[in-house]
């Protein structure tokens, strides 16, 4: 499981990165005024934050090499759901972002802010459940 942790907890913390400097990026090329992106990124960094501040903590926590023998495994099914929702989470925001950024996707700025609610929405109540379940400060 502490593998897994760690491998899990990685990917999305870089994913989340992936993110933010896409909303950059995607501002500095002009696809978003200053009003746009400070609304996403007030939308949009908040979710990222819990997750990942969940993360760092469980990694700060663990900084020093032990083995540990009562590690327990965990079955594929977890560790594809728990990769699942996160990820797809990200991926989402992330295209959307892009396609937004370039107007190929939503009619305007309104319309597009609504779809990354609802998304966050749809998608947070599960990853919040198996990021907390997984990087819980009590267990690690």
């Amino acid at each position: 499981m502490k593998k897994f942790k760690y491998t899990l907890g990685l990917i999305l913390i870089i994913s989340h990165l992936v993110v933010i400097f896409s909303l950059i990026l995607l501002k500095l090329l002009g696809g978003y005024d200053m009003s746009e992106f400070s609304t996403l990124i007030a939308i949009i960094i908040p979710t990222f934050a819990g997750y990942t501040t969940s993360i760092i903590m469980f990694i700060v926590k663990d900084k020093y090499k032990t083995k540990n023998k009562t590690d327990k495994p965990v079955t594929t099914a977890f560790k594809f759901l728990s990769l699942l929702f996160p990820i797809s989470l990200t991926i989402c925001i992330c295209i959307s972002i892009w396609l937004q950024g370039f107007n190929l996707a939503f009619d305007n700025f309104e319309d597009f802010k609504h779809f990354i609610l609802i998304v966050q929405s749809l998608f947070s109540i599960y990853s919040g459940y198996l990021i907390y379940t997984i990087f819980d400060k009590s267990k690690t």
